[in-house]
């Protein structure tokens, strides 16, 4: 009886030994509302409710990632020891049709100025 008591404490040992490292996590987005993405799958929205990550082991990695429309993407790589709380600020996409149209402007502008010198007198 005493040899199963031990084999069965032994066992319920190494199983607690195997089991998945799992952590939650309260990410934060300014502004808020970003979609969370973990190792690609889309998982949730920030400032909505804690992430609970499976890290499966001790030191496994997680690819975090949030997206939200008209600001760039960002992330971080998890591990079991990261913070618990993690705040992003969230930087604005730039607007690559304003640029282009910027610099449509300037062009004309110079296309301009190069004409008038070239039609003008020149000096003596």
């Amino acid at each position: 009886m005493l040899r199963l008591a031990t084999c069965a404490f032994t066992i319920a040992i190494v199983s607690a030994g195997c089991g998945s490292a799992e952590k939650n996590f309260k990410i934060t987005s300014y502004p808020s509302g970003a979609t969370i993405f973990l190792d690609g799958d889309r998982w949730g929205l920030t400032d909505a409710e804690k992430v609970l990550v499976d890290f499966k082991s001790a030191d496994r990695l997680v690819t975090l990632r949030l997206q939200k429309d008209g600001y760039q993407p960002t992330g971080a790589v998890l591990s079991y020891e990261s913070p618990g709380e993690m705040t992003f600020f969230l930087q604005e996409a730039p607007n690559n049709q304003k640029i282009l149209d910027v610099l449509r402007s300037i062009r004309d502008v110079l296309d301009q100025i190069s004409s008038q010198m070239q039609t003008s007198e020149p000096t003596k």
